[in-house]
């Protein structure tokens, strides 16, 4: 049975709109299957009207994991061309990374549609570091299932919360506890009685309580000269 996360929000999952969205959306599904409704976060869980560079960096410093999704059209050009004019945009997904190794979040790159790990040089300095990340490689059928399933080894230990003792649980084992607690404190208050009570008996009556005093040794026979 699925696990519950320990919290509302764990997972972010980072991610471009026209790159590996199919995949992205089965990703986010099945970790919603495992951990818990609500504790995936990505960009569309963003309230309308709030500022969105903002609330990405809230809810990943919120969280424990960030998932970098990488297909082959994932690397994108610092500057673009438009309308025959060079323009600069924010990367939102640059600054993702960027709030993440800032937070002290981890960092996974999860590798879908043939996306690759791009060279470090063609990484913005300030996430340089994101080059050498260890990641996961997520395909479709007949691998999505033990891939994913990989993945969920890795996350599930730093997610899921202990147990909690329900009111079944309770019910079930509280009474065992106390007849266990009982008898087992009765036998050591009727072991130390006993004890005490035999001491007792033994200081003040020897022999009534079967102990018997040391045996006296003998005496030695006295010598007897012999004359000649």
């Amino acid at each position: 049975m699925p696990g519950q996360a320990s919290s509302s929000k764990k997972i972010f999952i980072s991610y471009r709109h026209d790159d590996g969205v199919a995949m992205t959306d089965r990703i986010y599904r099945r970790l919603e299957d495992e951990f818990g409704k609500g504790t995936v976060f990505r960009d569309l869980d963003i309230t309308p009207g709030a500022n969105y560079l903002k609330s990405i960096d809230a809810a990943i410093a919120g969280c424990a994991f960030v998932l970098v999704v990488i297909g082959k059209k994932w690397l994108r050009p610092p500057v673009k061309t438009i309308k025959g004019q060079r323009v600069q945009e924010r990367d939102v997904v640059m600054f993702e990374i960027e709030s993440a190794l800032e937070h002290g979040v981890q960092v996974i790159p999860v590798f879908v549609d043939g996306g690759k790990m791009p060279p470090q040089s063609k990484l913005p300095g300030n996430i340089s570091t994101f080059h050498y990340r260890q990641g996961v490689k997520v395909g479709y059928e007949p691998h999505f299932d033990f891939d994913v399933g990989l993945l969920i080894k890795r996350l599930g230990p730093s997610l899921r919360s202990p147990p909690k003792l329900t009111s079944a649980i309770w019910s079930k084992w509280l009474p065992e506890l106390i007849h266990y607690f009982r008898h087992t404190a009765r036998y050591h208050l009727s072991v130390r009685v006993g004890d005490s009570a035999r001491d007792l008996v033994a200081q003040a009556h020897p022999r009534l309580s079967g102990s018997r005093p040391p045996p006296t040794p003998p005496r030695p026979a006295p010598r007897t000269a012999i004359r000649r």
